[in-house]
């Protein structure tokens, strides 16, 4: 059986600048691969895509690959040396490890990680960091556990101390009511960090059904609009007519809607518009989210965890959106101009009918 990862694919093509990643479905045709692939063997991705990964190799590799995408598909995981052949002619011994894993399409695939053998030690320090980040995952659980008993306790005391000033004969001196005030803000971005944390660390599950986007977005759009109404924000919807349905978990995909339309609501105190568009693409339903607020200051990665420049939120809206965004095998990026607002567009694989 294997691994049931559900967003390792989208992270590795983001990050992977300095080695190869190419994804294969079960039988080993080549689906997907990242920048560096297609400068590594100098192809273009039509000439490989829908293709056996052997193509990248010398007639006598062949067969080792063949039986390295059996090897991966019975053990979950697989490492070797192959020789690889480049468009140009060129072979290269290159490290490569393989992982099996599902999809939440029920689509089994096998992600390569493809390093030469003279481009130094990229691949294994990413597998270590791969698997320290494993073991944070595990503890996390427990560190949110034992965080939040001292920080409930710290909130409780504040509170009879505050009722404590408050019942007192004597008045309560300016200065400690303002410390007290500052303790209990505090307290409360703690807990916002701890309850985003929690929300990270927990195993994600998706209840998988055919999903009609539509109403699903307009619901969405309906739970901000007194906060938009007060702040005085246009909204505005515009779905196509027959949207190809998706299959994942409607519960998840409005939360990680709701995240950016949270974020964007945020994004324009004084007013401004935000708009939600849902379109269908050739093999992809496409979905925009744009406001006219404050944009994403240079040098912020919106889509890394607890990147925010609002002290009081915990910075992980788009995090959150773009687990679940990847975990349904769709992608999720973000335009955005300082002063000018910001558009996040996510793209959907759909049910072919």
């Amino acid at each position: 059986m294997a691994q049931r990862v559900k967003s390792m694919t989208g992270h590795l093509f983001d990050s992977s600048s300095n080695f190869a990643v190419i994804t294969t479905d079960a039988n080993g045709c080549v689906r997907d691969w990242n920048n560096q692939a297609g400068r590594v063997f100098g192809y273009q991705g039509n000439d490989v895509f829908g293709k056996h990964i052997s193509v990248l190799c010398p007639q006598e590799s062949v067969s080792a690959v063949e039986g390295l995408v059996r090897q991966t598909l019975d053990q979950n995981s697989y490492r070797t040396q192959l020789v690889l052949k480049c468009n140009d002619g060129r072979t290269l011994q290159a490290d490569v490890s393989a992982f099996a894993v599902d999809s939440v399409l029920g689509k089994q695939r096998i992600v390569f990680f493809l390093r030469d053998d003279a481009a130094g030690p990229s691949l294994q320090r990413l597998l270590r960091e791969r698997e320290m980040l494993a073991s944070i995952g595990a503890a996390a659980p427990s560190l949110a556990h034992q965080l939040g008993n001292p920080i409930n306790g710290i909130s409780a005391t504040v509170q009879l101390i505050e009722h404590f000033l408050s019942s007192s004969d004597s008045p309560p001196v300016p200065q400690m009511l303002s410390s007290i005030r500052d303790l209990k803000g505090e307290v409360q971005r703690l807990t916002v960090l701890l309850n985003g944390f929690k929300s990270i660390a927990a195993p994600q599950e998706l209840a998988i059904a055919s999903i009609d986007m539509s109403p699903l977005i307009r619901h969405a759009v309906g739970t901000i609009e007194k906060s938009s109404a007060r702040q005085n924000i246009q909204l505005s919807i515009d779905c196509d007519a027959n949207l190809p349905r998706l299959n994942g978990d409607a519960e998840k995909l409005a939360h990680a809607l709701l995240c950016v339309l949270e974020n964007a609501v945020e994004a324009m105190p004084s007013g401004g518009h935000l708009g939600i568009k849902a379109y269908r693409l050739t093999q992809t339903l496409g979905i925009d989210i744009t406001d006219t607020g404050r944009g994403i200051p240079a040098g912020i990665k919106p889509f890394e965890p607890f990147a925010s420049t609002k002290s009081e939120h915990s910075g992980l809206g788009l995090f959150i959106a773009q687990q679940i965004v990847l975990a349904h095998d769709g992608a999720v990026t973000c335009s955005s101009t300082p002063g000018h607002g910001t558009t996040i567009h996510f793209v959907f694989p759909f049910i072919v009918s």
